[in-house]
């Protein structure tokens, strides 16, 4: 992996908490600073490979469009389309094709809800305040 150099000119209020921060972790200041950064930082270490790209690219995005992802829902259509295959699944196997179906809408149902996650991960961490949510 390799390294660049930054030069930061810290309050000394932050230096202070820095330096004890380092001192509780029993390291130099500048892997606790390192240690700090890192950890502040959303992370997709746990994120499929697959979804990471599309991820990444919403680490640019503007507030506006952070937001935009976050109210973003699945189509109604599609939506209803999930709940009458659950439905029949459960009433008896699917065909092959419903089955296969079944399995896209909940892929991308998956998938709308990481961005979603990711994009108030990231605004939270821009210093947004994010709503609560509550179940009907």
């Amino acid at each position: 992996m390799s390294a660049h150099s930054v030069t930061v000119d810290l309050p000394e209020v932050l230096f202070r908490k820095v330096e004890r921060a380092a001192e509780g972790l029993g390291q130099p200041v500048s892997l606790a600073l390192l240690k700090i950064v890192e950890s502040s930082l959303p992370s997709l270490d746990k994120v499929p490979s697959r979804y990471r790209g599309e991820l990444e690219a919403m680490e640019t995005w503007t507030d506006q469009q952070l937001w935009r992802a976050a109210r973003e829902e699945t189509p109604a259509a599609a939506q209803q389309e999930r709940s009458d295959l659950l439905r029949k699944h459960k009433q008896a196997p699917l065909g092959l094709e419903e089955e296969a179906h079944l399995d896209r809408l909940q892929a991308d149902a998956n998938r709308l809800m990481l961005r979603k996650s990711y994009a108030l991960a990231l605004l939270k961490w821009r210093g947004h305040k994010i709503p609560a949510f509550t179940t009907a």
